[in-house]
């Protein structure tokens, strides 16, 4: 690594950036960052939504990209007076494996093309700590599919065949189980929700209602029932008693504030997704099966997954999102908003108006 561009190219941002980071998990990656003094990264996926939503105002995605190519770059390991590891202080083998651990998981969750062939890359050519083969498989099958990792890593010619050995060993399919029908929306839950009051305001003259609670096990005090998750991954999830139809998905792709949506569904074995804006539709799987052919599960989980919806992620940090409303409300049953916003969701309810 080249110091005199190195220091040319850091800039307040960055340093921002990596403060923030550092204040967040300095002390909860304590144990990673001790096993990560040699040449290997002791590498853990790290739930970085709200980091990622704090520094993005802060400083923008490009910066965190940034910071992703800086820390994954090939060459030497970073001097003492490194502007990174300056910014970090203390140690410089701890500073350079928390800069390392913090570049892996950006680039895993914003999960450009170049990024994901970044991180690979640096598993081999980096400066150490680098991640390992078996880990870089293992990010690659969840920020896409695992067919696009085995693709992939066969012609990484940068890795030994015995490292590329070791990270296809680590490819395996992540579909979600289950049948299931959402929305996805990259806004928060309250503007999905106004999309949906305005919506069935106009088309079923509902209107807003408290959440309320069911009267009697067959009588509900209001007449239809919704809930939105928090984000993940920068994506809320639409969840509707016997799910999403693709037909509101697209009325709703129509509201101008929600922007481009993704409508997922899956049932009996079967998955399906379209990615909808204005109405149109923008990719589906039937576009995909035309590329790739028959398609498996986990070909669709990893197309939306490459558009960063961690929903259709198993194994991302935290638990699952339900992709099932009964889930959230039992049948015959209502959850309070308390018990919603554990499950890190929002209840929204309608009932016809009164004249």
């Amino acid at each position: 690594m080249n110091l005199e561009t190195t220091a040319r190219d850091w800039e307040t941002d960055l340093e921002v950036a990596l403060r923030v980071l550092a204040r967040r998990w300095e002390k909860e990656v304590s144990d990673l960052v001790s096993a990560s003094l040699g040449e290997r990264l002791a590498f853990d996926d790290l739930d970085l939504d709200d980091d990622l939503d704090e520094i993005t105002r802060a400083v923008g995605q490009e910066k965190l990209a940034r910071l992703a190519r800086r820390g994954l770059a090939a060459g030497a390991p970073e001097r003492e007076d490194d502007p990174a590891i300056r910014a970090l202080g203390g140690d410089t083998g701890t500073a350079r494996a928390f800069l390392r651990l913090m570049a892996a998981n950006l680039a895993f969750v914003l999960r450009t093309d170049e990024l994901l062939q970044l991180l690979a890359r640096s598993a081999k050519e980096g400066a150490p700590p680098r991640i390992s083969p078996a880990d870089v498989g293992a990010l690659l099958s969840r920020a896409r599919s695992a067919r696009w990792a085995r693709n992939f890593l066969s012609g990484l010619f940068s890795l030994s065949e015995k490292e590329r050995e070791e990270a296809l060993a680590s490819v395996k399919p992540s579909a979600r189980k289950g049948d299931f029908s959402v929305l996805h929306a990259r806004t928060s839950p309250e503007e999905v929700g106004a999309a949906l009051s305005r919506l069935l305001k106009r088309d079923r003259k509902l209107v807003s209602a408290p959440w309320g609670t069911r009267k009697t096990r067959d009588q509900d005090s209001v007449d239809e029932r919704y809930v939105v998750t928090e984000r993940r991954g920068g994506w809320s999830t639409l969840v509707a008693p016997g799910g999403v139809s693709r037909e509101l998905a697209t009325t709703l792709s129509q509201a101008p504030f929600l922007g481009r949506v993704a409508w997922a569904a899956s049932e009996g074995g079967a998955h399906h997704f379209s990615v909808l804006e204005s109405g149109r539709t923008i990719d589906d799987d039937a576009r995909l099966a035309a590329s790739l052919g028959a398609l498996e599960p986990d070909d669709v989980s990893g197309a939306l997954r490459a558009l960063g919806i961690v929903a259709h992620d198993e194994l991302a940090p935290g638990e699952p999102t339900p992709l099932v409303f009964e889930e959230y409300v039992a049948p015959g049953k209502s959850s309070s908003p308390s018990r919603l916003r554990r499950m890190r969701a929002q209840g929204f309810a309608f009932s016809l108006a009164r004249k």
